[in-house]
């Protein structure tokens, strides 16, 4: 027999050390150079806004596709009902201090949860009695409609075209006090329409006949289609999920936004999970409140 035979197990076992130590050593970069949020606190430092809402991860009970958390659906469980009124709340309060009417809610990357807080921020004012409207001014992606229960329906771009005047754009959702305008047909080439004079006219109307004008944009760090729109809001309220977008998406996000001129209110922090945050959601039954 040889006196220097192969070592073929030994030498598998090595390379299984070396190649779990390098994957380790890969991760942790990955990790390190992708800054997440997982708190308020963070969120702070980071932007400087003010964080106007932490609204509790609201999943179904089963895994449902096409899953949205509603103002109804997640309210006795999570939390979220209350988490969703109290960031109305906040954001009326910056509103009116400066007399802003229309807020454009955008977030850094898809994703995020934007359009479901912008869904449910018009609800809760609509419950407080306040004459709001959605208005769905992502052209690439919409998806409001599908929330309401409503098919691909006449929206944004077909007024835009010419083939659906003004006073058929708004539906009403609920009792004279909700109204959306859906979106419309999905387009690839959103900015040159978000900049058209004509939507601009239809904003300022909207801003003489309702309280409130809710825009739900594309995600500001990818697209430019969120700063087309900045020109049609007063303010904006970045949506921001919890341990899911980088730092640098988050800033990216936001200085597309303010370089439009736009004022930043705040930010939503959206998808808390309880076991992450410094002051989680436990208050009795109603699952609110300090731990």
């Amino acid at each position: 027999a040889p006196w220097n035979s192969a070592n073929v197990f030994g030498g598998i076992r090595k390379g299984v050390i070396i190649g779990v130590g390098l994957w380790v050593i890969v991760v942790l970069l990955a990790g390190l150079s992708r800054s997440t949020i997982h708190n308020e606190d963070e969120l702070k430092r980071l932007t400087n806004l003010t964080c106007l809402g932490t609204i509790p991860f609201s999943g179904p009970k089963k895994h449902t596709p096409g899953y949205w958390p509603t103002l109804v659906e997640g309210g006795d469980r999570f939390g979220f009902s209350e988490a969703i009124r109290l960031l109305r709340i906040r954001t009326e309060k910056a509103m009116h201090k400066h007399h802003y009417k229309v807020l454009l809610v955008s977030s850094a990357i898809p994703g995020e949860g934007k359009t479901t807080v912008a869904v449910n921020l018009a609800r809760s004012l609509a419950q407080k009695g306040k004459r709001t409207l959605l208005v769905d001014l992502d052209l690439r992606s919409p998806t409001v409609h599908r929330l309401f229960g409503h098919e691909s329906v006449p929206g944004i771009t077909e007024f835009l075209s010419g083939t659906v005047i003004a006073k058929d754009l708004f539906a009403c959702l609920k009792e004279d006090v909700l109204y959306a305008a859906f979106a419309g047909t999905q387009v690839r080439s959103a900015a040159e329409l978000l900049a058209c004079k004509e939507l601009h006219t239809l904003i300022c109307q909207a801003r003489e006949i309702f309280d409130y004008v809710i825009l739900d944009t594309p995600p500001s760090a990818m697209l430019s289609d969120a700063a087309e729109a900045a020109g049609l809001a007063d303010c904006a309220l970045i949506t921001i999920r919890q341990n899911f977008s980088s730092s640098t998406q988050i800033l990216e996000g936001a200085q597309f936004l303010m370089d439009s001129g736009l004022p930043l209110i705040g930010c939503a922090l959206n998808g808390a999970r309880r076991s992450i945050l410094p002051n989680a959601y436990s208050y009795g039954g109603y699952g609110y409140g300090y731990g």
